[in-house]
């Protein structure tokens, strides 16, 4: 008994208050969770996504709403952009979508025998991994090409 009251008293002193204590928010709380991004430029920005919905919290995740709905696919990754505020960009299985400001565009359709599985940035091109290649463009072009060189498997 007095190992099991040492045991607490020193977990209690060395956690963080709150550590390890996990609730469900409003909006999404029945909803399996692929991925969760914060906005590198403002902490209280929030994405998550499901297999097809984004969700965007602007209150460091208190509340919720739904900011894209897959019609053409999965969603299987998103990247949110750490020089453009308030603009992200998702992969379904079937494109890539950039959300600026509000306002939703489609930037690449990929081929029907080929999945986007993922996506990433380094300073002005953009990349994204599918089933067969890595393609990137420069960010605002829009013209993707496959990037070569890469080792076989």
């Amino acid at each position: 008994m007095r190992y099991l009251i040492l045991i607490l008293v020193i977990f209690f002193i060395f956690v963080e208050p709150g550590w390890g204590i996990f609730v469900n928010v409003d909006g999404i709380d029945k909803t399996l969770i692929k991925r969760v991004c914060v906005s590198p430029l403002e902490d209280n920005i929030v994405y998550t996504t499901s297999e097809s919905v984004v969700f965007k919290s602007q209150d460091s995740g208190k509340s919720w709403q739904s900011v894209f709905v897959a019609k053409d696919g999965v969603i299987n990754d998103i990247y949110v952009d750490d020089s453009l505020y308030d603009t992200i960009y998702i992969v379904t299985s079937a494109g890539v979508y950039l959300i600026s400001q509000g306002k939703l565009e489609k930037i690449f359709t990929i081929p029907p025998e080929v999945e986007g599985k993922c996506i990433g940035a380094f300073k002005d091109r953009l990349y994204i991994g599918t089933t067969v290649d890595l393609r990137y463009t420069y960010q605002g072009a829009w013209q993707w090409r496959k990037l070569e060189g890469l080792p076989e498997e």
